[in-house]
């Protein structure tokens, strides 16, 4: 596809180029992949009869979830990958922070919104309490150190995908339940519902840990706040009493909302909401990165692995190679269902003759500011027209 939204292509003129070189390096790999197991293998013989958000979205015969590519599989890999790596590339700042909590404080405390102890207490007792929460509720004890697990794994992936490039996929439909699954269910794919495990996991994968519109999104919130905190010099630690306290304020709300809309207002008015309904069940779990069981695609699984590993070392000693962690967006639906692909294209042509023509003083002076006005125009619209949209109906006008 070809994205048709032009807010989407104002807003890449901020990614840089390099990302977006990288993006569609990527996604030529995807497609000559796909190119050759379609013509030289007869895979996905019956791709193109499906409907078009199908190609993406109905596996097995997808090469997001079927063989002989299995992106979704190796994508999967790509994000566990991107973890232990920045894990192994980070070790002497975490190895510093830990001196810090448990010995004597380091200097580099005094920017930061809590001491290195205090962040390490609350990390540790939040995921305690979040167990205890999970094994009260039915949970068996290894999946409730599995669920919290895997959300720790997503976002700390995705923020730094966010981070470079300022958009994500959603890791509901690939790591987030393949992490579930390679940890507590293996072997397993679409087991009868006999416990709790069975019942409810599904929907937290969905909806809870790997969905960006619940707590994850927030985590992109809380990053962006203290990047600008730090250009404009406000203290962080005033930027945390703001953030829990909006956070709190929000969730809060937010859950109360969304439990009463369909009572007061009608699921009709708001059709997410119908759809995906707190007491629903969902079986996209066992769907997801593959309907095959995770012991069957484990070498994807480490062909992503080894080649975030091996991509982000390298990128670390040679910049001008393409940034790996672009391809766990590049293979995936994102890219070719919405057709991002054209928009990083276009965006990338235009960046690179803005700046080789007039430099990079020409982009701060008009470009960046005729994309600031632009998306603050493009939400005002929306706003307007959705107001509208609810309140003339509502009115009986």
């Amino acid at each position: 596809g070809i994205a048709k939204h032009p807010p989407l292509y104002v807003f890449l003129l901020l990614v840089p180029l390099h990302q977006l070189f990288s993006i569609l390096v990527y996604t030529f790999v995807f497609e000559a992949s796909l190119f050759i197991a379609y013509y030289g293998f007869g895979a996905y013989t019956g791709y193109l009869q499906l409907g078009f958000c199908g190609r993406s979205w109905c596996p097995p015969n997808t090469p997001y979830a079927g063989p002989p590519l299995y992106y979704g599989v190796v994508s999967s890999g790509a994000m566990l990958g991107l973890f232990v790596i920045t894990l192994v590339l980070e070790r002497h700042h975490i190895i510093l922070t830990l001196r810090s909590a448990f010995g004597k404080r380091s200097e580099l405390e005094r920017a930061e919104p809590v001491s290195y102890r205090s962040a390490w207490t609350i990390l540790i007792a939040s995921y305690i309490l979040l167990m205890l929460f999970f094994m009260l509720t039915g949970f068996s004890p290894w999946l409730s150190f599995v669920l919290p697990l895997s959300g720790v794994i997503t976002w700390f992936a995705m923020v730094q995908i966010w981070g470079r490039i300022g958009f994500t996929h959603e890791p509901c439909y690939n790591f987030t339940p393949g992490v579930i699954r390679m940890f507590n269910w293996p072997t397993v794919v679409l087991p009868e519902v006999a416990s709790i495990d069975e019942a409810l996991t599904p929907e937290l994968s969905r909806a809870w840990i790997g969905w960006g519109y619940s707590w994850g999104g927030s985590f992109y919130t809380v990053i962006g706040s203290y990047r600008m905190a730090s250009l404009a010099g406000v203290n962080p630690r005033n930027v945390l009493k703001v953030l829990f306290a909006g956070l709190f304020a929000t969730m809060l709300v937010t859950e109360v909302v969304q439990i009463a809309i369909t009572g007061v207002y009608g699921g009709n008015r708001f059709p997410l909401v119908g759809r995906y309904p707190l007491e629903g069940y969902s079986s996209a779990l066992w769907s997801f990165p593959s309907s095959s069981p995770m012991t069957e695609v484990v070498p994807h699984l480490a062909i992503g692995f080894v080649f975030m590993v091996v991509m982000r070392y390298l990128c670390s000693r040679f910049l001008w190679l393409p940034d790996p962690i672009v391809a766990i967006v590049a293979w995936d639906w994102v890219i070719s269902l919405h057709g991002v692909w054209f928009a990083c294209l276009a965006a990338w042509v235009i960046k690179y003759l803005v700046l080789k023509i007039g430099g990079s003083r020409l982009y701060e002076t008009w470009v960046i500011p005729l994309v600031g006005g632009f998306i603050l125009g493009d939400t005002l619209e929306v706003l307007v027209a959705a107001l509208t949209a609810y309140a003339i109906p509502a009115l009986g006008i």
